[in-house]
C-alpha cells in the first residue's frame, strides 16, 4: 500500500502503484523528473490503450496538494465509475494491493501523446520568455503561477496533450465570475501562446529544448471564446486645465529617480514607462546629431534611443526621440549620476505608477479635479493633445 515514506523514498522517473482485481483500474503515484509526487487513477479502454487521470499533487498535509487517503478514495470512485460503465454494473473495487516500482520509465501515455504536464508546459513557455528578455515575461510569470499554476493543480498535474478546450473554461470563468475580467483575459492570451510556442518547436531547430517532447498537435486554448470585450482601451485623458495640476504636484514630488522618469515619459510624449526605465547612458546622444534646416543652418539635435521589444519581434525596434530644455537637463544629470542597475537605478519600476495614484487621489480629495486618472491615462493624454495639433500616432508614440 502506498505510505508517505513510501512516497517520499521515490527518485525522479519513479513510480508506485496499488494494484486491485482486473478491470477496476490503477490507484498510481509518480516522482516528476522535478521532485513533486502526483496521483493518477490509471484505466485501461476497451481498445486497449490506457488513460492517466491526474488526481493532483501530492502533500501529506493537505494544504498545497492532497493527502493519499483523499486521493485513495477519488481514486476508489474512479474505479466504481469505470466498472461500471465497463460492466453495466456497480462491483466493489476490491482486492489486496501490492506496490510496483519502476525506475527511470514514465508512465505509459500510450493513446494521449506525452506524459508531460501542463505545468512543465508553462515553466517551459515562461522559461522561453526569459531566455528572449521579452518585456512581458515576469508579469506572465506571475500571473500563470498564481491563476492557473496555484489555482488548479490538478490540471496543472494533466498531460498538456491531452487538455481539450473545456478544461480551460473554468479558469477563465472563475477569474471573470470574481470580476478579474481584464485577467482572465490575458490568462487565455497566455494560454494560447504557451501552446502555440511548443506546437511550432517541434519543427523549429533554434527553439528551446524545454518546449520539445510535449506532443502537441493542436492549440486546446485556442478555441476558447474571444475576450476582447474586456480589452477595451479607457476613455480618460486630462482635460486642459488637468494636466498643469498634475505637471505642478510632480514637480513638487520628492526629487529622485521616480520624479525624473514620470517627467520624462509625460513631457516627451508618453512613453511607455518600462521601456524608458531600460534606457542606459550608451543610448543618450548628448552630443547631437547635425541637422541642416530649409534655410542651409546647422542644428545639433540632441536624441536618447527608446527600444520597443512588444510583438513578436525578435529585434527590439527602436525609437530615436529628441531631447532639449528639461528633458535635456535630466537625461545629463541622470548619466553623470553612475546609479547602479541603468540611468534610474533599481528600485523605480514599482513606484511609478503608485505616485501617480497617490498625486490622483490628492487632487481628487481636494476637489481640484472631478475623476482619478493613471498612467495610462497620461499617455492617452500626450496622445489625444499631439493628435490635436496634427500629429499622428505613428510619429510620437511606440506602436
Amino acid at each position: 500500500m502506498i505510505r508517505d515514506h513510501s512516497i517520499k523514498a521515490l527518485r525522479p522517473g519513479e513510480y508506485l502503484t496499488e494494484v486491485g482485481h482486473r478491470g477496476a483500474g490503477r490507484f498510481v503515484v509518480r516522482m516528476t523528473k522535478k521532485g513533486t509526487a502526483i496521483f493518477y487513477f490509471r484505466k485501461t479502454r476497451p481498445d486497449g490503450k490506457r488513460d492517466w487521470l491526474p488526481l493532483g499533487y501530492y502533500d501529506a498535509k493537505g494544504i498545497r496538494g492532497i493527502t493519499i487517503v483523499d486521493a485513495r478514495n477519488e481514486a476508489l470512485q474512479l474505479s466504481l465509475e469505470h466498472q461500471a460503465r465497463n460492466k453495466g454494473e456497480r462491483s466493489k473495487a476490491t482486492g489486496s494491493v501490492i506496490v510496483a516500482q519502476q525506475q527511470d520509465k514514465e508512465p505509459d501515455t500510450n493513446g494521449i501523446g506525452s506524459g508531460r504536464t501542463l505545468e512543465e508546459l508553462l515553466d517551459a513557455y515562461t522559461k522561453y520568455l526569459f531566455h528572449e528578455k521579452k518585456q512581458s515575461a515576469k508579469d506572465i510569470h506571475l500571473l500563470l503561477q498564481r491563476h492557473v499554476k496555484q489555482a488548479f493543480p490538478q490540471l496543472c498535474a494533466s498531460p498538456a496533450s491531452s487538455l481539450q478546450t473545456r478544461d480551460f473554461i473554468e479558469v477563465i470563468k472563475r477569474l471573470i465570475d470574481s470580476g478579474k475580467k481584464r485577467t482572465a483575459s490575458k490568462v487565455r492570451s497566455s494560454l494560447i501562446a504557451a501552446y502555440e510556442r511548443a506546437r511550432m518547436s517541434e519543427s523549429d531547430a533554434s527553439a528551446l529544448d524545454d518546449l520539445r517532447g510535449f506532443g502537441i498537435d493542436r492549440n486546446p486554448a485556442q478555441t476558447i471564446a474571444s475576450l476582447s470585450k474586456y480589452n477595451k482601451a479607457g476613455e480618460r485623458a486630462l482635460a486642459d486645465w488637468e494636466v498643469p495640476l498634475y505637471v505642478s504636484a510632480l514637480r513638487a514630488y520628492a526629487a529622485g529617480p521616480v520624479r525624473d522618469a514620470l517627467l520624462l515619459a509625460f513631457l516627451m510624449g508618453g512613453q511607455r514607462m518600462g521601456q524608458l526605465l531600460r534606457v542606459t547612458s550608451t543610448q543618450v546622444d548628448l552630443r547631437g546629431q547635425e541637422v541642416i534646416d530649409q534655410n542651409g543652418d546647422a542644428h545639433y539635435i540632441k536624441t536618447v534611443t527608446i527600444f520597443d521589444p512588444k510583438g513578436r519581434r525578435s529585434t527590439p525596434r527602436s525609437h530615436i526621440v529628441p531631447i532639449f530644455g528639461e528633458t535635456e537637463e535630466i537625461f545629463t544629470r541622470l548619466a553623470s549620476s553612475g546609479n547602479p542597475g541603468g540611468l534610474f537605478g533599481t528600485a523605480v519600476s514599482n513606484s511609478t505608477s503608485h505616485v501617480v495614484h497617490t498625486i490622483s487621489a490628492s487632487l481628487l480629495a481636494r476637489g481640484a479635479i472631478k475623476e482619478k486618472f493613471a498612467f495610462r491615462d497620461l499617455r492617452r493624454t500626450c496622445e489625444t493633445q499631439l493628435s490635436a495639433i496634427g500629429i499622428s500616432k505613428d510619429c510620437h508614440l511606440p506602436a
